[in-house]
């Protein structure tokens, strides 16, 4: 299992307690968002989650973010967002990230 279930339901619980939480969105995901949807992004670009949720093993903790005020939501997984270093969830939010991104590389 890649996730403890406990963990990323606490983390869930402490972000939804604090949203919105802004955050940029990786390379990767910029890329990928291109690609499939259309949607031009850079890094420096900011979002907001406006949700979050656990989309079980494969998917970790998900993030509905806006893009633009009155459009619709996108679900991206917390590992494709960066948080800024001065969030007060920062350290805790990387912490998943690193442990995820690592899991998944052992896959």
């Amino acid at each position: 299992m890649m996730d403890d279930i406990k963990e990323a339901s606490e983390l869930i619980e402490r972000m939804k307690a604090v949203l919105p939480i802004s955050a940029h969105p990786t390379k990767k995901i910029c890329h990928s968002l291109k690609n499939e949807n259309g949607i031009k992004l850079k890094p420096k670009h900011l979002l907001k989650i406006e949700d979050v949720m656990y989309m079980g093993n494969e998917g970790g903790i998900g993030c509905a973010i806006s893009i633009k005020d009155d459009e619709e939501l996108l679900v991206i997984s917390l590992t494709h967002l960066r948080i800024k270093e001065i969030h007060s969830l920062s350290k805790e939010i990387r912490a998943y990230q690193v442990k995820r991104i690592r899991e998944l590389a052992n896959i």
